[in-house]
Order: C-alpha cells, then structure tokens, then sequence
C-alpha cells in the first residue's frame, strides 16, 4: 500500500507540473549550488519524468519481484544459503520483498519531491525543498543497508 500511495503522488506531481507550469521557461538543469543552468519546456518536463516514471513504477518493481521469486539467484544478501534454507525461505523472502518495497516507495517519493522543486523553481525563481530530501534519502538509504546486513548475519554470529 505505501508503494502504491508513492506511485499516486509521484504521477500526481507530473500531472500538476503540466497543469501549473508555463509552456517554456521550466527549469531543466541547475548546477550543485542551486543555480538554474538550463531551461526547458513543461512538454520536457513532463516527457522526461513521464519516461522516468514509467521505468521507476514499471521494471523496478518487476526487477524486485523477480529477485525473490524461484531460486532466488538475483538476491544479494549477506549469508543468503542460511537464509534460504528450507525451513527459514519463506520467511525471509517475505521480508526481503516488503523491504524492497518500501525502498521502493522511497524512491518514488525522493523523485516526486525533487520533480516539486523543480516545478517550485520554475514558479517561483527558488527551490522549496533544496539538497535536505536528498541527503535524507541517502542517511536512509545507509541506515536501511546497515539494518539489512546486521539483521541477516548468522544467528551464531549475532
């Protein structure tokens, strides 16, 4: 349910960049310190995280799926022989696909918020949200593989 909330804001916030942004002059490119660098079209805009959308609510889930099904060959995980052993299999691919899934919300809602500062920019000549969403996300992203390791290290190596 969180992905699917995510994937409504982040196709929510392409349909508002076309229906609030001007034909020309959106933001397109802007440098580390927040300068706008480029400009572009809302038909750019919107084109380029169409497309974006599409592969990130499309292949990336089929991609998450198709690591936990069958022998489970495209997982990376720490100790994945002991994990999936027979009688802990289930279990841990259950969790692995929820987990793969909410990191897969938090993408979908990194993207919206970077696409809404970008339509903040091009209405209002400033970033709302700036590099803090960013940053987050990677403090995150470390917290969860620093979680994901530890939580499946060897009962014996605990």
């Amino acid at each position: 349910m969180t992905w699917i909330v995510s994937a409504v804001l982040y196709l929510g916030v392409i349909v508002w960049g076309w229906l609030v942004l001007p034909a020309d002059g959106v933001a397109a490119h802007m440098s580390l310190s927040g300068e706008v660098t480029r400009y572009g079209s809302r038909a750019e805009f919107v084109g380029t995280n169409l497309g974006l959308a599409l592969l990130m609510l499309g292949i990336t889930p089929a991609l998450s799926s198709a690591a936990t099904r069958g022998d489970a060959s495209m997982l990376n995980m720490p100790n994945k022989d002991y994990w999936l052993q027979p009688e802990r299999r289930e279990a841990t691919l259950s969790l692995v696909r929820t987990q793969l899934w909410y990191f897969l919300a938090a993408t979908n809602l990194l993207i919206a918020v970077m696409m809404a500062d970008i339509v903040a920019i091009s209405m209002l000549g400033r970033d709302v949200v700036g590099p803090w969403m960013l940053a987050l996300y990677l403090v995150g992203t470390i917290i969860w593989t620093v979680w994901f390791t530890r939580r499946f290290r060897r009962p014996e190596d605990a």
